[in-house]
């Protein structure tokens, strides 16, 4: 079954060190030197079960209680989200790959059944055309004396996503696989677990993932009795009482109604992730997602430094920008439509090293590049405009009326981090505009100016994100955009600090009648790439150029500040943190831990 091809840590040497335990009846208590009465020894099992859809879950729990008892008891003892975000990437290959080797997509870009990274991460311990090294393989690094099982249903997956693992075991369905796994549990020492549950993937698959199946909710109640067997066998060992077990339920992907699994759908990006230990107090997270996409280059063209002429690079292929059509199609953008236009957008820079080690480059050093804006270029003249520039350390913000342009400098935020960016520009004078600039919801710049009114800044050029004809001596445009959405009104200073802390707008919004354009989600739909505008029939969808340009998705905490408390590639540091070990800065995991916030819980 070559859909189930598994390259996780190929490049990675199996430890000749690692000691295995496979005989039954060999009990916690029994290993030499170990004092069970005084040890606490932290376990965990990790039951794995794909298609679980968060919405839907939360729906049949909430109109049907007790029927999924067994996990509803762990969810009244652990951290839990109906929102996790699997990964970005279409296909079951990239969503696995991301929850089990603790990596984004942006990092291990695993797109296909080869399983194989497209990129070179020598520093993080994979390299181009190699397998990632997966949980297992890390678990083994990190502890050679760790005792871990593995139970699936795939021995072609087994063989690879469960390398480095003390034992793997195979079965055919849930009933058996479970079968073993128990008696694991209940008989051997053990230290991590994996089970992998497939009667909820199959069903979903076969009727759609969706409550009105009867099919896929039955498969759910037959994999919360699972769980309650393979509970009741920690229940059974014989030095339960000195063991700390955090049961985690994971799902690698959701699905949608009409059974289709890691297409990019809301119903496939989220899933249900659960973090279970008796001394937790429950908790759900509910933080809101926003899509993003990484803006970066130039045209496929020969660029030169000021400072190294004889030493100019290329760029092979065009860049990657988000883009409106141009005229009739670019005109919603104008802020002539109505006067008044407000733009919003979230922003993270990046450092760029396109000219390493040459002087005024490097870092987050951009001169004259542009960020966003609707002009043909940002710094040739006669082509009548706006765009936001780089500046040094500043911004700067260009007009240009065709034969007249100005520049204003404004402020720029914290480099490396989310901003979210809004700018309102408005006929003051006959022969004036007013700017009101917003960063994260406060108003950082009002002024005026002079020679300029909304309609002698109007094209038929597109709006775009990312870079148009720009300076390109000093460095190449690199930044994440996100939530970008564009009102055909100015709004209010407190209308604008809301929408800073606000993912999605929804239609009981006051102003929800001049949102012309709000940008959710991204789609790849065959050789398109294509940012798609909720608000139908006001504005139009955004294209994405160049050949494989990266996306994903983050969370806007409740505070206002951007969190990412669950997804599904947080999976290994949650793991690591609960065994107790400490991770190889090396490895430098995309995933994030958050269990330690939750220290003082689990400690008392």
């Amino acid at each position: 079954m070559n859909r189930f091809l598994w390259l996780f840590g190929l490049a990675i040497v199996l430890f000749a060190s690692c000691k295995k335990y496979g005989t039954p009846g060999y009990l916690e208590g029994e290993r030499a030197g170990v004092d069970s009465t005084k040890v606490f020894a932290r376990k965990v099992l990790l039951v794995q079960m794909d298609g679980l859809p968060g919405k839907e879950i939360e729906r049949y729990l909430t109109a049907n209680k007790g029927k999924l008892a067994n996990l509803e008891k762990l969810m009244a003892v652990g951290k839990y989200s109906f929102k996790t975000l699997a990964g970005s990437a279409n296909g079951e290959a990239t969503a696995w790959s991301t929850q089990f080797s603790g990596y984004d997509y942006s990092s291990h870009q695993i797109k296909d059944l080869s399983f194989k990274s497209v990129t070179d991460q020598s520093r993080r311990g994979f390299a181009k055309n190699i397998g990632v090294p997966g949980l297992f393989t890390r678990l083994n690094t990190l502890n050679t004396e760790l005792i871990s099982y593995s139970f699936m249903q795939s021995k072609e997956l087994s063989s690879v996503i469960s390398q480095g693992a003390t034992e793997r075991l195979v079965s055919a369905n849930d009933v058996d696989l479970v079968k073993s796994a128990v008696d694991v549990l209940s008989k051997r020492a053990v230290d991590f677990c994996l089970v992998e549950l497939t009667d909820p993937v199959i069903a979903g698959k076969n009727g759609g993932f969706v409550v009105e199946n009867s099919k896929y909710t039955e498969a759910l109640q037959k994999a919360d009795a699972h769980i309650g067997k393979l509970l009741d066998a920690i229940q059974q060992r014989t030095n339960v009482e000195q063991e700390d077990w955090m049961v985690i339920i994971t799902s690698s992907f959701g699905g949608t109604t009409t059974g289709i699994t890691a297409n990019g759908e809301n119903a496939s990006l989220e899933t249900f992730a659960l973090y279970s230990a008796p001394r937790l107090s429950e908790k759900k997270f509910e933080d809101d997602k926003f899509s993003y996409f990484h803006g970066y280059g130039y045209y496929p063209m020969v660029v030169k430094h000021s400072e190294n002429n004889t030493n100019p690079r290329g760029f092979d292929e065009m860049g990657y920008r988000a883009q409106s059509p141009d005229d009739e199609g670019s005109k919603p953008f104008n802020f002539s439509t109505t006067g008044e236009l407000l733009i919003e957008f979230r922003m993270r820079t990046y450092p760029d090293n396109y000219w390493l080690n040459l002087e005024s480059s490097g870092g987050y050093t951009f001169y004259s590049n542009q960020f966003i804006g609707k002009d043909s270029s940002a710094i040739a003249p006669n082509t009548p405009g706006w765009s936001i520039i780089g500046w040094r350390n500043e911004f700067s913000l260009r007009l240009d009326d065709g034969s007249y342009n100005s520049k204003a400098t404004i402020s720029r935020g914290t480099d490396g981090i989310w901003n979210h960016y809004a700018i309102s520009i408005k006929n003051y004078t006959a022969n004036s505009v007013v700017i009101r600039w917003y960063i994260n919801g406060v108003q950082r710049e009002y002024f005026t100016m002079a020679n300029f009114t909304v309609e002698s800044i109007s094209n038929n050029y597109p709006f775009t994100l990312g870079f148009n004809e720009q300076d390109e001596f000093y460095a190449i445009t690199s930044a994440d955009y996100g939530n970008v959405r564009v009102w055909n009104s100015s709004l209010t200073n407190e209308d604008v600090a809301r929408l800073a802390c606000q993912t999605t707008i929804p239609p009981s919004d006051p102003n929800y009648a001049n949102l012309i354009a709000s940008y959710d989600q991204i789609f790849f739909p065959g050789n398109k790439k294509i940012w798609k505008n909720s608000i139908v029939g006001k504005a139009a969808d955004l294209t994405i150029s160049g050949k494989d340009p990266i996306k994903d998705y983050d969370r806007l905490g409740t505070s206002c500040k951007i969190t990412v408390p669950f997804r599904t590639v947080d999976l290994l540091p949650q793991v690591f943190y609960w065994l107790g070990y400490t991770v190889p800065t090396e490895w430098r995991l995309d995933g994030r831990l958050f269990l330690n916030q939750f220290e003082n819980e689990i400690t008392r």
